[in-house]
C-alpha cells in the first residue's frame, strides 16, 4: 500500500513540475527565468551543458592621451557566436578608479552587445594599464580580460 501512495505522490511532483517549467517556457522569453527569484545569469553560469561562445569585437583600447582629472568612457563591443543564450554573470574593474556598466539580460545568438567602463584619472598620472575581468556562460573560458591603456598627463605641475 505505501509503494501505491509513493507513486501517487512522486506523480503529483512530476506533474507540478511540468506545469512549473512549461508555464515559465511560455510566458518568459529567458529560459532561465523563473518564480523563485534566482538571477538567471546565476543559473546559466551553472548550466555547463548549455555555454555558448562569445566573440570580442573589442578587447583592448587605446584612450591615447588625456589630462589628469578628465574621465573617459570606453566600449568593449562583443557578439553571442554560439547557439544558446549568452549571459553576463560579473564584471570586475582591477581598480576603484573604474565604473562598468553592464547588461544584465540575455544575448541571443548573433546579438551584440557592449560593457561600458569609465575611467576616473583623478590622482592617476602617467602610463595607464587597466583590465576588466567579465564572467560569462562560455565553452571559450568562462573569464575574460578586457584592456585599456593610455596616458595619463599631471597638468598640476605647469
Amino acid at each position: 500500500m505505501s509503494s501505491s501512495r509513493f507513486s501517487k505522490k512522486n506523480l503529483a511532483i512530476w506533474v507540478v513540475l511540468f506545469i512549473f517549467i512549461n508555464y515559465s517556457c511560455k510566458n518568459h522569453k529567458d529560459p532561465y527565468q523563473n518564480v523563485l527569484g534566482i538571477k538567471p545569469s546565476v543559473v546559466a553560469q551553472l548550466d555547463t551543458a548549455n555555454y555558448t561562445n562569445i566573440l570580442w569585437i573589442d578587447s583592448i583600447k587605446d584612450f591615447g592621451t588625456i589630462d589628469m582629472g578628465q574621465k573617459v568612457e570606453i566600449k568593449f563591443r562583443f557578439r553571442n557566436t554560439g547557439i544558446k543564450p549568452l549571459y553576463l554573470t560579473e564584471v570586475n574593474p582591477s581598480c576603484g578608479c573604474i565604473v562598468t556598466d553592464y547588461p544584465e539580460k540575455l544575448f541571443t545568438p548573433g546579438e551584440e552587445g557592449h560593457i561600458t567602463a569609465t575611467f576616473d584619472s583623478h590622482n592617476h598620472p602617467g602610463f595607464i594599464y587597466k583590465t576588466i575581468r567579465v564572467t560569462s556562460n562560455t565553452v571559450n573560458g568562462v573569464n575574460h580580460l578586457l584592456l585599456y591603456k593610455g596616458q595619463v598627463e599631471d597638468t598640476t605641475n605647469h
